[in-house]
């Protein structure tokens, strides 16, 4: 079984693309965006969720290593660029003033669970904003991992996706995002476990556009209709394959870490939104290049006496 899905981290990086430049531009910067984009655009990171656990279970679900062994790769592929990025909003707040007009914490208690990656929990307590989905991602994989060791992996999917998603009806939104988290990412599971046919997908798309979600989170909605359904079509698109979308795929991560602090930047200096694009693309390039993947790499090669294998995607 191929480690590796092209498709998908390509998916993930149109994914990373949109929350920055598409949501977060019009809710930071004001830039004007077609409505669906203004107004749902940030449902993208719940595709984000549904990619993760579809590529868990691809890696894992099967063949789950030891918690040490785990745990290390898990740190190896989000640490080293969430506490860059964090430091650097830190530095950054020190002289800016934040663009999320909501308030976010700044104390040292929070600082503390920012630098522990365990901050998400119920309000908004996130120094780089966007960051607060590497906190959920943290939980999910704690479940994750104990599901697939106690053998209860699927039944507890069966549970966790239908449960979570009834919470967000009487949570309120700022206080759902562990709840997000958990149904996109058990909803990816499943998507991988059954693998549904293409000929499913605008069946799913049709009832993540048409039906009303009612009291429900409408990410997590859309976490079990309309994303899986572009999940499921995106395996299929082999145009996902061409190299330039490889490209912003491998750089999904620290596009998606970097881009609050770099507006938050380029904002205080004037520079105009068009510029903004191709610039903090190359900072996510040369975070990628010179952090990201040899960070990774040297945490692994670190720990390879105690039989952790090479970095993979995901």
């Amino acid at each position: 079984m191929s480690r590796r899905i092209v498709e998908i981290d390509s998916l993930r990086g149109l994914a990373a693309f949109g929350v920055a430049f598409g949501f977060h531009a019009n809710y930071f910067l004001d830039v004007p965006m077609l409505p669906w984009v203004a107004e749902r655009g940030w449902t993208l990171v719940d595709l984000f969720f549904v990619i993760s656990g579809y590529i868990f279970a691809h890696l894992y679900s099967a063949n789950m290593p030891d918690g040490r062994t785990f745990a290390i790769r898990r740190f190896a592929r989000l640490y080293p660029l969430h506490i860059a990025m964090f430091v650097l909003t830190a530095l950054l707040l020190s002289f800016l003033p934040p663009l999320e007009p909501k308030p976010s914490a700044s104390s040292f208690p929070f600082a503390l669970l920012n630098v522990v990656m365990l901050q998400e929990l119920g309000i908004v307590r996130n120094f780089n904003v966007p960051a607060w989905s590497v906190s959920v991602e943290v939980y999910c994989y704690a479940v994750f991992f104990l599901a697939v060791r106690l053998r209860m992996l699927w039944p507890l999917a069966f549970v966790i996706v239908p449960g979570a998603l009834l919470f967000t009806a009487v949570v309120p939104y700022l206080e759902d995002r562990v709840l997000r988290g958990l149904v996109g990412f058990f909803a990816g599971t499943l998507i991988w476990k059954f693998r549904p046919s293409i000929w499913f997908a605008p069946l799913l798309a049709m009832a993540g556009l048409f039906l009303d979600p009612g009291p429900l989170n409408p990410g997590s909605f859309y976490a079990i209709t309309l994303w899986p359904a572009v999940l499921i079509v995106a395996l299929k698109l082999p145009q996902l394959g061409h190299s330039w979308l490889q490209w912003l795929g491998e750089r999904s991560y620290s596009l998606y870490l970097c881009h609050y602090p770099a507006m938050m930047a380029l904002a205080a200096v004037g520079v105009p939104f068009p510029l903004m694009v191709p610039l903090i693309l190359a900072l996510a390039d040369r975070l990628y290049v010179l952090l990201e993947m040899p960070a990774q790499a040297a945490i692994l090669r670190h720990t390879r006496k105690s039989s952790v294998q090479p970095p993979v995607a995901s």
